[in-house]
């Protein structure tokens, strides 16, 4: 991947997280396999991201950015294993779930407002 630096990588992360969010809709029996290839393939790139931002991140940032982290991938585990056996309550139920951290991911890789 690219190196973007921070700022590219925060951006990049909102934007993920704007693309997974809008993959509620195809939960449906139909759509398994698509919905399975997107998840990864965002999951991956934000999980790389992810990285980027928590080691430049300030010492007292770090712990809550990772505790999101982690949260995210275990729910996207989650929900990949419940797509990939095709179980759509509990794949809706993760979605609801990861919908949350979604919002809190767009929320904190907001550019800070300027001052002034």
């Amino acid at each position: 991947m690219p190196n973007i630096g921070v700022d590219g990588s925060k951006y990049r992360l909102r934007m993920c997280a704007f693309d997974l969010l809008a993959l509620g809709d195809m939960l449906s029996q139909d759509t398994w396999n698509y919905f399975r290839k997107y998840l990864c393939l965002k999951s991956t790139t934000m999980y790389f991201d992810f990285d980027k931002v928590i080691t430049a991140a300030s010492d007292d940032q770090k712990q809550p950015l990772l505790d999101l982290a982690n949260k995210l991938f275990d729910n996207v585990e989650k929900l990949e294993d419940a797509a990939k056996q095709k179980k759509a309550e509990a794949a809706k139920a993760f979605y609801a779930d990861t919908e949350v951290l979604l919002k809190d991911v767009m929320t904190r890789m907001q550019k800070p407002e300027p001052v002034g």
